[in-house]
C-alpha cells in the first residue's frame, strides 16, 4: 500500500463507497484503471487525512463497498482475475485507515457481482448478485472480523430470473437484505427483503415486499427499525425517490412511504 497526502482527480475513479467509523469518514473507490482499491480517510471537518492504494496483484477490481462499526470495517469487491467469473475479495481497514490482508469470500463460478457489505454482533454479513446465463441469485456469506468466510458455504436469499441490486443493513439484532426482483409475470420492478438472524438463518419463507421500484437501498437506525429506499417511476420521464420506514419485524403496521424527491430520469 503507499500513503498518499492528497486525492488526485482521474476520469477511472468510479465506484465510491464511504462508511464512518471512530472519528472519520472511509471512503472507498476503484482506482485508476480498476487494477486496485483505493480508501482514503476524511475528518469530521470533511477534510482529508490520507489516502491508501493498495497493490493490483489480484486482478481487475470492481465495485468495491465499505461496511462495519464504531471499531472495524471491512471493504468487498468483485475481482476479475484469471478465471473468467467474478470471485469476492475482502480486506479489514483499520482504524487509522491502515489496510489489512486479502481474504476470499467467495471463489470460482458462478460470477459474484455488486457487493454490499454490513456489520454484525461479530463479523459481517455480504451479500451479492451471483449470474449465470440462465438464472441469478441473491447469496450472502457470514465473516468474521477479518472478512474470511465462517460457513461452508453460501445463505441462498433468493434464486430464479430478474434478481439485482442487494444492499444489506444490521440493526444490532438482524440483518436485512433487500434487492430488485423483476416479476417474470409483469415485468414490474420491485424492491423486496428478508431478514436475517446472526446464525445465518433466513428468518421470512417469502420476500417481503417493501417499494414498487428498483436501486434498493437500506439503513438501520439505533432504535432498531430500518429504513429502505428506492427509485420509483412515476412517469415516462419521471423518477420519484421514495423510502419506507419498516421495523425489526417487517409488520405492515409500522410501514410508511415517504416522498423524497422527484427528477427527471435523464438526472437518475
Amino acid at each position: 500500500m503507499q500513503p498518499r497526502g492528497a486525492m488526485p482527480f482521474r476520469l477511472l475513479d468510479v465506484h465510491p463507497d464511504v462508511a464512518w467509523m471512530v472519528g472519520a469518514w472511509r471512503v472507498g473507490w476503484e482506482y485508476g484503471a480498476a487494477a486496485s482499491i483505493a480508501v482514503s480517510l476524511v475528518d469530521e471537518g470533511g477534510a482529508l487525512d490520507t489516502w491508501l492504494e493498495t497493490t493490483g496483484a489480484y486482478g481487475y477490481t470492481r465495485t468495491p463497498t465499505l461496511g462495519g462499526g464504531e471499531d472495524q470495517m471491512i471493504s468487498v469487491w468483485a475481482t476479475y482475475g484469471a478465471r473468467s467469473d467474478f470471485d469476492l475479495k475482502a480486506l479489514t481497514v483499520g482504524v487509522d485507515g491502515a489496510l489489512g490482508a486479502i481474504h476470499d469470500v467467495s471463489l470460482g463460478a458462478p460470477a459474484q457481482t455488486e457487493p454490499a457489505v454490513a456489520g454484525g454482533s461479530e463479523g459481517y454479513l455480504v451479500v451479492a448478485t451471483s449470474e449465470t446465463a440462465d438464472e441469478t441469485a441473491i447469496l450472502a456469506w457470514r465473516t468474521d472480523a477479518r472478512g474470511v468466510a465462517v460457513d461452508a458455504g453460501p445463505i441462498e436469499i433468493a434464486r430464479g430470473v430478474g434478481h439485482s441490486e442487494p444492499a444489506v443493513a444490521w440493526n444490532g439484532s438482524v440483518w436485512l437484505v433487500v434487492w430488485t426482483d423483476l416479476d417474470d409475470t409483469t415485468a414490474a420492478n420491485g424492491i423486496v427483503g428478508v431478514r436475517v438472524d446472526p446464525d445465518g438463518t433466513v428468518l421470512d419463507s417469502s420476500p417481503i415486499a417493501m417499494l414498487t421500484g428498483t436501486a434498493g437501498a437500506v439503513a438501520a437506525s439505533t432504535a432498531g427499525d430500518f429504513f429502505v429506499a428506492g427509485v420509483v417511476p412515476v412517469t415516462y420521464d419521471t423518477n420519484q425517490l421514495q423510502g419506507v420506514r419498516v421495523s425489526t419485524e417487517c409488520g405492515s403496521t409500522a410501514r410508511r412511504v415517504y416522498s423524497v424527491a422527484t427528477t427527471p430520469r435523464s438526472q437518475t
